[in-house]
């Protein structure tokens, strides 16, 4: 299951230009390494300035995809689209409950593969005790504390 080009869009709208907590939602529900590209890098400094600064970001989008810009110039063409779309977005209306539910779905798929990759790793060794511990640890972990 991928999280697609307009998924990672219309997150990082709510991201750039929702209230504080739908900011802090948005950030929090899906990590940067799943993000491509340059969303990865717009991602980055949005979570950098909400876990900085602990408000909205709505009027410093601009300061921020201009520090972007400055801080890779070969991605400018890149990042002012995305600073288009980002705005696009947001004016034509997002669906907040589609969006998040989208990103929780990806979310939660990412976190059952990385439980089954290492789940398998763990049940290949031999059956014993520390071993199961060990699984039921992960599982704590990755999965069942996320419920």
């Amino acid at each position: 299951m991928a999280f697609g080009i307009d998924e990672q869009c219309m997150l990082l709208a709510f991201i750039a230009y929702g209230d504080e907590g739908d900011s802090r939602t948005a950030v929090e529900l899906v990590p940067a390494e799943c993000y491509d590209g340059v969303y990865r890098k717009i991602h980055d400094k949005f979570s950098q300035y909400i876990n900085k600064f602990r408000s909205k970001l709505s009027t410093h989008v601009p300061d921020i995809f201009t520090d972007l810009i400055a801080a890779h110039p070969n991605s400018e063409s890149d990042l002012v689209d995305t600073y288009a779309a980002l705005d696009t977005h947001w004016k034509q209306g997002l669906n907040k409950d589609y969006v998040f539910a989208k990103a929780r779905t990806y979310a939660e798929h990412r976190r059952w593969q990385s439980f089954v990759g290492i789940a398998a790793k763990i049940v290949a060794l031999p059956p014993d005790d520390e071993n199961l511990g060990k699984l039921n640890d992960k599982y704590k972990q990755t999965i069942a504390g996320n419920y």
